[in-house]
Formats: structure tokens, sequence, C-alpha cells
């Protein structure tokens, strides 16, 4: 009853945002300016793939997503913030009963995944900013972003992940989750012919929660993971040869609430340089993912397809995390196309040196390498006018290596997020754009190549803005790979289009 209830409320909220309305709040609070403003979603996605027991072909997800903010100037320097965000995923209601949902675990999973109701979830951001000419200072729930690589992560490691959800999310902002921290930060304008501007950002986490990233390799086994669980295949003296690996279970030690083991440092030194954005960057903490052992037998069950479902016992630990990294971005004079107006493209490189980072090895023990990250970016914009005569096309491009110094000879490391790593781990991005009927018509492409796994993933999207508050999205999320139990071909089942209406008051 109480399912029934939820869904029905959420639909009666849906209707009366389409009947009537609703307008973000703009009033005076003691006389100073107080603003609400916020958006809701709801999405549908659609599996492509027959039986397979790590999928649901038809509907796989209803996904509802509530946001609200607001904003609060007590005084001219002083800015109060907060923000909630409440997540629920309506197809453990519609599917509650459904022998095949159930018959391959994902029901089991309703507990992880159909309502976000943890605080650090529900409770988004909460902080207190006060600003002068030349410094500012942040305390309080929030996200500090670094870095300047798109679709995947490379020195945006202060806040945690949440990638629970797989791919499906269309905003990727939705999958930062903020925590709390106090940041400081001081620039100087400079008037000289090669330093227009400096300036340094420091960022201290207490600890007050220890959230690690929510990986989709951490949610292995669909009575966790649901729809978007990886599907790991073990062989060995099985039936068939081979197995699932089921649901961890994990033992994770990590550290306690304010303990300074858990304490966070970091700081960047940016500055404007002969018109090129640098920056220079330190991190001294903790990894967001676990390292770990097994630790014992499996638990053995049977999954529905009749291959045995091994739960294998882990222990682990959150291993510390340092790094010096860089960012250089720039426009590039000479590389500009020479007709269609197109402006002249931006350049973007992004290296961290990793000191000890911890993984896991393939003879189940954890070692220590430092590590060489990186990545370089172009962006052009170019007018094609058989295809678009009015508007530019966005070709983004992006080559990403991973280098492990010290690789052992005689077997293979891996972690969290890659189940097998090697010597160098080289990755190309392709993202294309560009937009109809005055910028409210967007479709875009984006390619994701793992150029060692031989897989790749590609989203493709369009989005309509109706209205200045309604905005839709349809599209594919498509994976293919070569490779067993490595990077996308792990996904290679999960093949779907989806669906998501939005409105926003603001």
């Amino acid at each position: 009853m109480k399912r029934i209830q939820l869904l029905i409320l959420s639909l009666i909220i849906v209707l009366a945002l389409m009947i009537q309305p609703v307008k973000a709040l703009e009033t005076r609070l003691f006389d100073e300016p107080l603003s609400l403003a916020g958006y809701m979603t709801q999405g549908a996605s659609y599996g492509l793939e027959g039986k397979h027991y790590d999928t649901e072909r038809g509907f796989q997800s209803f996904l509802w997503n509530l946001f609200l903010e607001g904003k609060y100037t007590p005084y001219k320097d002083l800015q109060l913030y907060a923000s909630t965000k409440m997540t629920a995923d309506w197809i453990y209601q519609v599917k509650a009963d459904g022998r095949q949902w159930n018959d391959q675990l994902f029901e089991e999973s309703h507990g992880h995944l159909n309502f976000d109701d943890k605080y650090w979830q529900v409770l988004n951001e909460a902080h207190v900013t006060w600003s002068s000419e030349n410094f500012m200072m942040r305390i309080g729930k929030q996200i500090v972003s670094w870095g300047q690589t798109d679709g995947f992560r490379l020195m945006d490691q202060i806040n945690p992940i949440d990638q629970r959800r797989g791919f499906s999310d269309v905003k990727f902002e939705n999958t930062i989750i903020p925590v709390w921290l106090a940041r400081g930060e001081y620039s100087i304008p400079v008037m000289s012919k090669w330093l227009q501007e400096i300036g340094a950002q420091f960022v201290f986490n207490p600890n007050a929660k220890f959230i690690p990233n929510q990986a989709l390799f951490y949610e292995v086994g669909n009575d966790v993971g649901g729809i978007w669980s990886p599907n790991v295949v073990v062989y060995g003296p099985f039936p068939g040869g081979k197995a699932h690996l089921g649901s961890p279970l994990w033992g994770l030690k990590s550290p306690s609430s304010f303990d300074p083991e858990g304490f966070e440092y970091a700081a960047k030194i940016e500055a404007m340089l002969w018109n090129a954005v640098v920056t220079l960057n330190g991190f001294y903490g903790r990894n967001l993912d676990p390292v770990w052992q097994t630790v014992g037998a499996p638990v053995i069950g049977v999954a529905s397809d009749g291959e045995l479902l091994l739960h294998l016992p882990f222990k682990g630990y959150y291993a510390p995390l340092k790094f010096l990294g860089a960012t250089f971005t720039r426009d590039v004079p000479f590389l500009k196309i020479p007709f269609g107006g197109a402006p002249e493209p931006v350049l973007r490189l992004e290296v961290l040196y990793e000191f000890d980072n911890a993984s896991n090895t393939a003879i189940n023990t954890i070692e220590k390498h430092d590590e060489l990250h990186a990545a370089i970016g172009m962006d052009w914009k170019v007018k094609i006018d058989p295809l678009n005569p009015k508007a530019s096309f966005l070709i983004s491009a992006q080559f990403y290596d991973r280098k492990i110094f010290n690789y052992p000879t005689n077997y293979l490391l891996s972690d969290m997020n890659n189940p097998t790593l090697y010597a160098n781990n080289y990755m190309t991005t392709l993202l294309v754009n560009t937009s109809y009927f005055n910028a409210r018509l967007v479709p875009t492409v984006f390619w994701m190549h793992s150029i060692d796994c031989h897989a790749d993933f590609y989203k493709l999207d369009l989005a309509y803005d109706y209205t200045h508050n309604w905005h839709f999205n349809v599209g594919a999320l498509l994976f293919a790979g070569k490779q067993t139990n490595q990077s996308f071909q792990l996904f290679k089942d999960k093949n779907q289009i989806y669906f998501k209406a939005e409105y926003k008051w603001d």
C-alpha cells in the first residue's frame, strides 16, 4: 500500500506541474534577498537486449528526481546556500511482483536503489560563503571541481561520485556528492604583459562523514547493483566451466568521523600567463575507492540461468592518496580553421603524478606503484553549412594515458574501476554536438574508446527545450567490447534507449 501511495503522489506532482506551472520565488527576508528555485525530472529507460542474467528486456528504470535550492544574502558579502535532492526509481514499485525481475534478484536491490534516504543524499549542499573583492571563504557541504577532462575524472578527486545508477543519468553533475569542507580562495589582479592574474585555493576536509565513491564495480551482483550490475564471469571447475560473480561479502575499514587519518588537504595555485590559464595542484588524503583481498571460500548459490553464483568474502581499506598535478588551457590561433568564421580552438592539458598508489593484484595481494596520468584535449567550433547553416558544430576530442611505473612482469593489476590494468592504459573520447531552431534542439554524440581493452561506449542524445521551463531528452546508450571482464564489455547486455522530462522553476 505504501508503494502505491508513493507512486500516486509522484504522478500527482507531475500532473500538477503540467496543469499549473510552478515559479521560482524571489522575495525578501528581514529586508534582504531570498530566492528559491529547483527542478523535477522523470525518466525512463528501456532495455534492448534479449534474455541475459544481468539485464531485463523492456522497461528497466523509472528514475524520478526532485531538486530544490535556496539562496539568502543577509549581508552584502555573506551568502547562505542550501539544496536538497530526492531520488526514487519507481521500477521497484512497477515490477515488485514480476517473476523474471524477482528470479534474477533485481528486486533484492530495492533497499539500495529504490529511494535515496541517507542524510548525505537528501541534503545536497549547505554552506556559508563570505567574500570580499579578492578573498572568498566557504564552509559547509559543497563541491570543489578540479581538472579539465570531460567524461572521466583525472584530477577531480576531492568529492566522491555516485555511479550506482550507471550511465543513465543525463546530468553528470547529479552524480557528484557534496561533502563537508572548508575552502578559501585569494586572487590578485596583475597588470603586466605576461601575468594577468594569480590566485590560490586551499581546501580542508575534516572528515565529518567519510563517503567513498559509489562505484559501479562495488555494486557487483544483481541483488545489490540492480540493472546496472556489471556481468563479471568467473572461470573455473564449475558446470559449464564458468560462473557469475555475485554480490561481494565486504569487510571494509574506513576512517571514523573526524579521525585525523581521514583528514584531507588540497591546494591549488592558478594564474593567467600569456593568455593561458595554468594551475598547479596538490592533494593529500584518502583514495575514495578501496583496495581489497579475498579472505576465504565463496558462498555459492545458483543464478536464474542455471549457472553458479559466487559471493566472495573480501577485506579491504581506503589507502592514502597523494598527488601533484597541473593543467593548461589556452586558445591556439595557428590551428584556427581558415574558413567559416570559426573561432580559435581551445587546447586543454592535464597531468597528474600519483605517489605510491595502491592496486590489487591477480595473485591476491596489494601493491603500491607511482603513476603518471596525462590527458590532452582540443575543442573546435566548426561551421558545416550543408548540415547546419545557422550554428556551429562543437568537436571535442581527448586522449588519455595512465602509466603505472615498475609494472609486474608475471601478473596483472586492477582497481575498483578497472578490472584489468596494464603498464599503459590508453583511452580516447570524442564529443560532437550542434543546435537547431534557435538552440532549442541539440543533438549530441559521445564516444569513449578503451584502446587496450578494445571496448567502446556510445551515448546518443537529443535535447529539446520545449519552453523555458520544460526540457526533454531522448537517447540511447550502447556498449561493446571484445575482451571478457574488461572495460565496457561488462555492460554489453545493457544497451538501452532512454527518455527524460524536466520541469524547472527559476
